[in-house]
């Protein structure tokens, strides 16, 4: 009697990833063994008697589906970015995405990566209160974030209001109570941002020298980087509009 095929979970293909990428020398673990049964995965011994694990064809197109996925997830993520940030930037704020930072909330260094960083256009320093946007278009991907307390404290560090945008689609009460009360929520609704809760305004910080180098290093890299990866505003081409309540009014 063969074994009935066991449900194939997001750990099962990254392993079918792994082997793609690699050798595919066998682990002899459970999730090889699922993987096998399922027809994913084949293995293959040469003529010297070494055995492999080779993807199957079964394989190749379960790892074609992630990927397009993964690809429609990634589209709906850089359309949501662009969004705010467009608001942002007619509502006088800079904006930089994709842009890494080292920070230091707890004993040791990290480095974090904000969706969107915004600052005023203003050379007054007692104006200048930065701006995090962490932006989710999935609860995996919300609750992943969550979870990771240092993250959420490096951006902190950087801002003075850190705010999550999510799909209204896929905002359910208790995703929302679970985000914590330092930090605003923006729910999207096609070409529409409503705030669902505001953003504290925290005590004013002054960035480091060190994030202002970082910041103009990322910059001069992201003049050779694909135009999602430049400074929105300069060099995109049909950015989104956005009808926006209470995004950008200082607090």
């Amino acid at each position: 009697m063969m074994p009935q095929s066991p449900p194939i979970t997001p750990a099962h293909l990254k392993r079918l990833r792994d082997y793609w990428r690699s050798a595919g020398w066998p682990v002899r673990d459970n999730l090889e063994i699922d993987l096998l049964v399922a027809g994913l995965a084949e293995l293959y011994r040469d003529p010297s008697g070494i055995e492999t694990i080779r993807v199957s064809a079964a394989g190749i197109a379960a790892l074609g589906s992630l990927l397009a996925r993964n690809r429609a997830a990634l589209d709906r993520h850089e359309g949501l970015v662009r969004q705010v940030a467009a608001q942002l930037q007619r509502d006088g704020w800079m904006t930089f995405t994709g842009r890494s930072f080292k920070v230091k909330p707890d004993a040791r260094w990290i480095t974090v990566r904000p969706d969107i960083f915004a600052l005023p256009r203003t050379l007054d320093e007692r104006r200048i209160r930065p701006r995090v946007y962490e932006i989710k278009v999935s609860r995996a991907d919300l609750k992943s974030d969550l979870r990771n307390a240092a993250k959420r404290l490096g951006y902190e560090q950087l801002s003075q209001q850190l705010w999550y945008v999510l799909p209204a689609a896929i905002a359910r009460p208790a995703d929302l109570d679970a985000i914590p009360e330092t930090c605003g929520v923006l729910l999207g609704d096609g070409h529409r941002l409503r705030e669902h809760r505001p953003a504290p305004l925290r005590a004013e910080i002054s960035l480091r020298p060190i994030h202002w180098l970082q910041l103009l290093a990322s910059c001069r890299d992201a003049e050779a980087a694909e135009p999602a990866q430049r400074l929105l505003g300069e060099s995109i081409d049909g950015a989104e509009t956005v009808e926006v309540e209470a995004l950008a009014a200082p607090r």
